[in-house]
């Protein structure tokens, strides 16, 4: 039985979006969530110019106050329509600094019929304390009625993580699927009606 935090619930609450000084780095294009929901909100996510991989922002997510929320993540939402039928791999850069507990990339994709079909949060292969930028992937495979692809990055309890240069791309079949499954009481997701075609601002650079 997977845990509330390995999940990345389907129903959460906003977490508070700080913009940049900068002009030019921005979290446009992606949402914060935290469960349960707090105000003021427990998790953090700024885009962030002091950190980054490459060009000159990165997207930063911390927690202030733990104890009482399980998880933040940082979650964008695209179309399924030109992934369908495919293998897709979600990569990008991550760092860490003093992770209690553990933080991950994640993906998931649902279904028209508001079902989660595939999904993967690297909670077996978790990034926790202290480490240096480094490329993380998950590889989900695509039904032909595949409605939605949700990503992002989570952290789950202190600490902080930092995360650029996301990619999406179809791959061969032959890559192996990284898919752990979702609990059946957990399947069922929130399916949007204007959801962008592609993603966006993967760089946090808008």
């Amino acid at each position: 039985m997977m845990t509330r935090a390995s999940r990345i619930a389907c129903t959460a609450g906003l977490v508070l979006l700080i913009p940049s000084r900068a002009v030019t780095g921005s979290l446009v294009g992606w949402v914060g969530w935290e469960e349960p929901t707090g105000n003021p909100p427990r998790y953090l996510v700024v885009a962030d110019e002091q950190e980054h991989h490459s060009g000159r922002f990165s997207a930063s997510l911390s927690c202030t106050l733990c104890s009482s929320a399980p998880f933040g993540t940082l979650i964008q939402t695209i179309r399924a329509d030109d992934y369908r039928g495919k293998h897709v791999r979600l990569a990008a850069y991550v760092k860490s600094a003093d992770v209690q507990r553990w933080a991950g990339l994640w993906m998931r994709v649902d279904s028209h019929a508001r079902r989660a079909m595939a999904f993967d949060n690297m909670n077996t292969r978790a990034i926790k304390a202290t480490t240096g930028w480094t490329r993380y992937e998950i590889v989900l495979d695509v039904p032909d009625d595949g409605a939605q692809i949700a990503f992002g990055v989570l952290l789950v309890g202190d600490g902080r993580v930092w995360a650029d240069t996301f990619t999406v791309t179809p791959v061969d079949t032959s890559v192996e699927s990284t898919d752990v499954g979702l609990a059946p009481e957990y399947a069922e997701v929130a399916v949007g009606t204007e959801v962008p075609r592609g993603p966006r601002n993967l760089s946090f650079e808008e």
